[in-house]
């Protein structure tokens, strides 16, 4: 009789310790089960997370006294303000930029504003200061598409088109503002500078400059929380734009060249080898302008992930621990009554190994029917069990973010000058897709099976580990 029907006629014929192994042997596949489900589906988070942000470095024009290029100039009525003269980024310093290294996008221009005479702006929760209530904030751009606030998902166009390198007199404004001011898709829209940049820029203040609104974008309600109690208009996501930078130089009397330019990288671990390169350029004048490194976005947003990898990593370490120790006792106890089994079979000639492969059998066996049922129930513990450690993870990083002055999220509907506030928008998802997958499946059998491997083995040492006669001894 072989190995396979001696161990089937066995498992058949004793029940009771088939449905406890078969029992065990769920709890665990499930258990391990969820935690490669887990696991898999934070690995896939933190790639999308890799790809979305990556590291960044910004090229920007240095405002310290060390900068030659700085001039202080006086405005009037004893006001002073900085004035730079010194070379700006061209689109040929950028390109050569993007030839160093893996740089998967850039995002050029710089922080703006423009006066709407003829346009309402949409209502804060405080009034506007005196004297600025048709002043709105905004961006001057390359290419729109690349901001920070479509990349992180803060702002998702609606209608229309980003803008472009080429464009001239565009705009994109917010459905919002749009709706405010009965604005849609080609109209014309007027920009004026205030009187204060008009003298800081030494200009004729009252020119009208006509943009064509060419996209309407949307304010994401699930990412962003509403702006709180202490908003001006001016704050407001719903009152921001994006111009070119075309039109923005036209308005200021400046050529079309950047302040700025913000570079991503694909791997955060190689941005500062590929700002030391930077730094070597000769094309660029280093008395005016620094190579900021930032890989600050990319860390808060990973720290979760993070902790939900660390915390799956502890739950598989743990299963597989506790599993070997429990199989291997139950197992023992079941191999301890089986000692005149095993000594039969060795009197009838079948060695000590074939006794073991029937060992092994018998529960590869009844694992291959509790691997079915931990498939069919492992969606619902994976889904339970992921949420709950995911929702630790959150708690932590808002935690983090709490203690650090703000919260994770509140800074979504405020708009400055500034990209700081949309680094909270780069996270781990609050509600992944926990659904096993074959993959999974495939590699739970895997694990468990040198999980009953390894508890089969030292079960059945105290009957390898006995010389026939020894054994032979014990049956009487």
């Amino acid at each position: 009789m072989g190995v396979l029907k001696r161990a089937w006629l066995y498992i058949t014929r004793k029940r009771g310790k088939t449905l406890l192994l078969m029992g065990i042997l769920l709890v665990i596949g499930v258990f391990i089960l969820s935690a490669l489900t887990i696991g898999r589906t934070a690995e896939s988070s933190r790639r999308s997370i890799l790809e979305a942000i990556g590291g960044k470095f910004t090229i920007t024009i240095g405002n310290g006294r060390d900068n030659p290029y700085n001039v202080q100039e006086e405005i009037g009525e004893g006001r002073y303000a900085i004035t730079n003269i010194g070379p700006r980024l061209t689109q040929e310093n950028i390109d050569e930029v993007m030839s160093l290294g893996d740089i998967r996008r850039y995002n050029a221009g710089m922080p703006t504003d423009a006066v709407v005479p003829d346009l309402e702006l949409v209502e804060g929760s405080l009034p506007p200061t005196e004297g600025f209530e048709h002043l709105i904030r905004g961006y001057a751009v390359s290419g729109s598409e690349s901001s920070d606030y479509f990349v992180s998902g803060m702002l998702s166009l609606a209608e229309g088109r980003h803008i472009v390198p080429g464009d001239t007199e565009s705009v994109l404004i917010s459905n919002e503002f749009a709706e405010k001011n009965n604005l849609k898709l080609g109209d014309t829209m007027y920009f004026e500078i205030s009187d204060e940049a008009a003298a800081f820029s030494g200009i004729q203040a009252g020119i009208r400059t006509p943009v064509k609104i060419i996209g309407i974008f949307s304010r994401v309600k699930d990412a962003v929380a509403d702006a709180g109690a202490m908003s001006q208009p001016i704050n407001l996501a719903e009152n921001l734009y994006f111009t070119d930078m075309s039109t923005h130089a036209s308005m200021y009397g400046q050529t079309g060249d950047f302040y700025q330019a913000t570079f991503y990288a694909a791997d955060p671990g190689q941005i500062r080898q590929i700002a030391e390169r930077v730094r070597s350029l000769d094309t660029l004048d280093w008395k005016q302008f620094e190579v900021v490194i930032d890989t600050e976005e990319y860390d808060n947003a990973i720290k979760p992930v993070e902790s939900l990898n660390s915390a799956v990593g502890m739950m598989l370490l743990i299963s597989i621990i506790v599993s070997v120790v429990i199989l291997s006792l139950v197992l023992t106890l079941w191999v301890r009554g089986r000692v005149h089994e095993a000594g039969v079979f060795i009197a009838a000639g079948i060695g000590k190994t074939a006794v073991f492969r029937q060992f092994l059998t018998e529960a590869l066996l009844i694992a291959a029917a509790a691997f079915c049922l931990s498939y069919l129930i492992g969606n619902a513990a994976a889904k339970k069990a992921g949420d709950t450690l995911m929702n630790t993870a959150w708690e932590s990083q808002d935690g983090q973010a709490s203690g650090e002055g703000g919260s994770a999220v509140s800074a979504g509907a405020a708009v400055v000058g500034d990209t700081e506030e949309i680094s909270s928008f780069y996270k781990l998802p609050q509600e992944l897709d926990m659904s096993v997958q074959p993959v999974d499946f495939i590699q739970m059998c895997v694990v468990v099976t040198l999980v009953i491997l390894l508890s089969v083995f030292l079960a059945s040492l105290q009957i390898l580990c006995l010389s026939p006669k020894k054994i032979l001894s014990l049956m009487s």
